[in-house]
């Protein structure tokens, strides 16, 4: 809950700090990761400051040091910040320079942060693109069946002004070719409902793909979908 108001780039960026600053003081000073989280100052962390302190809490509570790490990473609510803290942690333990790990971690953590926002710009754009052309195709089928619908109620009175049968259509010189009957007004509007609601699965699932979000967020662009469909 701490986390919900906070954007995800924000926590990347300073957990990328956060590992660079840890690793040099702990090699500056010869000390160990516990320690040198003591030793620096937490204002320069605003996002993390609470999450950094509760874990420099864990550490002296003599608690389980791979645990107190693990529960660093989840709270900061960032799948990237949970990998970049089990990397760090992982290297110094089997031996690593903590300056070193710390400035390939947070080169790691920044180089992804970065990716990350710049495929969320390019997502971004396909999606209010692909929202945009969904309801215009939409607005543009369902007015192309309300134009057949009516021309065909137009076509059915004029035949019946004139007369019923093969000699209203013998009379108008149209033949059997533009009959059109409530059967098939009503399968094509059967497919176009249809199609529509494929389009509107299809176009979801795009959008959720090219930002690469979970699945389930598919059902929001889907909504937005059959909203713009809806208004159609």
């Amino acid at each position: 809950l701490r986390r919900a108001h906070v954007d995800h780039p924000v926590v990347d960026e300073e957990i990328a700090a956060f590992f660079r600053s840890i690793g040099g003081t702990a090699t500056s000073r010869g000390t160990t990761l516990k320690e040198a989280i003591a030793a620096i100052k937490l204002d320069s962390f605003r996002v993390l400051q609470e999450d950094i302190r509760m874990l420099d809490l864990r550490l002296k509570s003599f608690g389980k040091p791979e645990l107190c790490w693990r529960t660093f990473g989840i709270e900061t609510g960032s799948s990237l910040a949970k990998q970049a803290t089990g990397i760090f942690y992982e290297s110094v333990n089997l031996g690593g320079d903590p300056e070193t790990v710390g400035n390939l971690t947070s080169d790691f953590a920044m180089k992804t942060a970065m990716l990350r926002t710049q495929r969320q710009g390019v997502g971004a754009t396909f999606a209010w693109l692909t929202m945009v052309m969904h309801g215009v195709m939409g607005a543009l089928m369902v007015f192309l069946l309300t134009v057949l619908e009516q021309f065909g109620v137009r076509l059915n009175a004029a035949m019946d002004l004139m007369g019923n049968g093969a000699d209203a259509e013998a009379a108008m010189g149209l033949g059997s070719m533009m009959s059109f009957s409530a059967p098939q007004i009503n399968f094509l509007t059967t497919i176009t409902v249809g199609m529509l609601f494929i389009l509107s699965v299809i176009n979801g699932f795009a959008i959720a793909a090219s930002e690469g979000s979970h699945l389930i967020k598919i059902t929001y662009y889907l909504a937005i979908m059959l909203i713009l469909v809806g208004v159609s």
